[in-house]
């Protein structure tokens, strides 16, 4: 429906719009006077993000945050560590040395934190130290108790890689898990959200013809 027409026949009915009426046209009218600036400011946005996050130190501090949310940083972690583990667990499998699986974990982390981490417990290995205790050192949030418990079993019976790998399948099934709950939640929400908008645009439209109606009777 063309809302200059419902504006123009209104008028002539002596009749102001509703407000509800006048305020979704002025966003409309908003939009296509200015749309071109919106997308410039939209487009400059979207490149300033990106550049921030290159910016290593800002890049950390932001995945510092993420990481530690509540459900989003939970979701993180499941990911970064289903990786983690299935990388050393197969380099462990195949004969790598854990430095150089550490090495290769922390690149493919893409998150500071963790990349940070994997360094830590790469530095404690060199000199020494053994698996378990050098991940039970390291922030619990990070490398939850059950991920040293699991390697100090299977260093006792020479089989840490097996478990590194079970913990990993374990990761990534939460991570399905949590990815499915959190699409369940949003999905009503959403549901919500579009019917409000359609609901407003209809009772735009509606408002002004049936305060028409009432003044022709």
């Amino acid at each position: 429906i063309d809302h200059s027409r419902i504006i123009e026949i209104t008028k002539n009915f002596g009749s102001d719009l509703p407000a509800i009426t006048r305020a979704v046209v002025g966003f409309s009218e908003f939009l296509i006077s200015y749309y071109p600036f919106i997308l410039l400011l939209l487009v400059s946005a979207i490149v300033g993000i990106i550049y921030v996050f290159s910016i290593q130190e800002i890049r950390r501090k932001i995945n510092a945050k993420l990481i530690r949310s509540p459900v989003v940083g939970e979701i993180m972690r499941q990911y970064i560590l289903a990786r983690l583990l299935r990388i050393i667990g197969g380099c462990i499998k195949y004969g790598i040395q854990l430095p150089k699986a550490f090495e290769l974990a922390a690149n493919a982390s893409n998150n500071e934190v963790y990349r940070v981490a994997c360094e830590n417990i790469n530095k404690k290995i060199t000199r020494g130290q053994n698996l378990s205790s050098s991940l039970a050192e390291e922030d619990k949030l990070l490398f939850p108790p059950i991920i040293s418990r699991t390697v100090r079993g299977g260093e006792k019976t020479s089989k840490v890689d097996v478990g590194l790998l079970r913990l990993s399948a374990y990761y990534e099934t939460e991570v399905d898990r949590n990815l499915k709950r959190m699409t369940q939640m949003l999905e009503p929400a959403m549901i919500i959200i579009l019917g409000v908008l359609v609901a407003l645009i209809a009772i735009a439209v509606i408002a002004p013809i049936y305060q028409m109606t009432s003044r022709i009777r």
